[in-house]
């Protein structure tokens, strides 16, 4: 889900790795190549679930092929508020995603559209 300055990416538990070693790279490739700084994090939805937060997602598609995300239960904006040092900084030291996972490997982005 792409929205205003910022991509939420829900996984299954068994992709997790993965993800983050290619949240990691994307933040490696911006940094290099455009001088950005990009902050990513991720959590389990039960750490979310334990501040009192919730994420309900839903897939909308208006027309045939046109799909979107949908997110509701104030989960995304938790998150973004600890990643963003803005509040509940617990969640924002269990959300870091160490850089030491970014290996310089080239970012594969095929498929992906905003």
């Amino acid at each position: 889900m792409f929205g205003g300055d910022r991509a939420v990416l829900i996984v299954p538990p068994r992709r997790r790795q993965a993800m983050h070693q290619a949240r990691t790279r994307v933040r490696g490739a911006a940094r290099l190549a455009h001088g950005m700084r990009l902050r990513v994090g991720t959590v389990r939805v039960s750490a979310l679930r334990t501040l009192g937060s919730d994420l309900c997602v839903a897939r909308y598609e208006p027309t045939p092929g046109n799909k979107f995300c949908v997110c509701t239960g104030g989960g995304v904006s938790a998150l973004e508020n600890a990643i963003r040092g803005r509040a509940w900084p617990e969640l924002g030291a269990q959300a870091n995603v160490s850089e030491i996972l970014d290996d310089g490997a080239p970012v594969n982005l095929n498929g992906w559209s905003c």
